[in-house]
């Protein structure tokens, strides 16, 4: 778990550095293109049942 929250900050990090360089613009595209890099390695480290416990809430 401390290395799945460490990548994301990681992540996090070297996104809004590269913007603050001037290398990245600050728009929702940079953002959304963040979010989706921290979603790709998060999932797969969520077991199944969890996500099945969250569908049913939502059902509800």
């Amino acid at each position: 778990m401390d290395m799945l929250v460490h990548q994301i900050f990681d992540t996090m990090l070297a996104f809004a550095t590269r913007v603050l360089n001037g290398e990245m613009e600050n728009s929702e595209a940079v953002t959304e293109w963040t979010f989706e890099q921290i979603y790709s390695f998060v999932v797969p480290s969520v077991r199944a049942e969890v996500l099945e416990e969250e569908d049913k809430k939502e059902a509800i």
